[in-house]
């Protein structure tokens, strides 16, 4: 029986997972990185991340167009994005829910509201205000 394939990236390669190759920059800092991520000063460290972060969403930017789907759009402040979209949510809801009801559960609420309007009419305190147009 031979040995299974042992790819680059399991747990115990003396190499380590094989990462793609993300440009210079992220090299440059691969090299700084040699003796471990630790040893680097933080400000360093950052700047490594913010690196590797900026040519990963380049590949992939890269592969989208490539495969034909449209890259999404870059948003700047993630925060008001969703806070816009939320919005639009929560304004469009009350027409959805509109469109969703049928005609008898629209006769329902009807039903309620005219029966809720005749019993303020009745109700001994409405009469007291006098007249619906003011005068007495």
């Amino acid at each position: 029986m031979s040995d299974p394939v042992k790819y680059p990236s399991e747990p115990g390669d003396p190499f380590g997972p094989q990462y793609p190759d993300l440009g210079t920059g992220v090299a440059k800092f691969r090299r700084m990185a040699s003796g471990g991520i630790a040893d680097m000063d933080p400000a360093l460290r950052r700047s490594y991340g913010e690196a590797v972060e900026t040519a990963i969403k380049s590949k992939q930017r890269s592969e989208l167009i490539r495969a034909g789907t449209p890259p999404p759009p870059i948003v700047k402040d993630v925060g008001a994005s969703l806070r816009a979209k939320q919005r639009n949510a929560l304004l469009a809801y009350p027409g959805a829910a509109r469109r969703a009801r049928e005609p008898d559960e629209w006769q329902k609420l009807y039903d309620e509201a005219m029966n809720a309007k005749k019993a303020v009419e009745k109700s001994p305190a409405s009469k007291k205000r006098g007249s619906r147009n003011g005068r007495s």
